[in-house]
């Protein structure tokens, strides 16, 4: 048994919970999407997964690409 198996079930286990809140909404605000990115990315890091921490790195780069390309602005 891996020493961060706890954390890491309970880690997808919230990220889940709140990809199944946001499901109930219209709309989810740029920064609410940036803060769960930015908690994957460091959280993941300290826990082992390595992969989804990097992988949430990217996109979090991507993002800050696509909107310096727009202007600021959302897309």
């Amino acid at each position: 048994m891996d020493r961060y198996d706890k954390y890491q079930q309970h880690f997808l286990k919230n990220i889940r919970k709140r990809l199944e809140e946001w499901e109930t909404v219209e709309e989810i605000a740029h920064q609410d999407v940036y803060l769960l990115l930015h908690t994957i990315a460091g959280t993941a890091a300290m826990i082992g997964m390595n992969d989804i921490g990097n992988y949430a790195r990217k996109l979090m780069e991507q993002w800050g690409e696509d909107e310096q390309k727009n202007g600021g602005q959302k897309k």
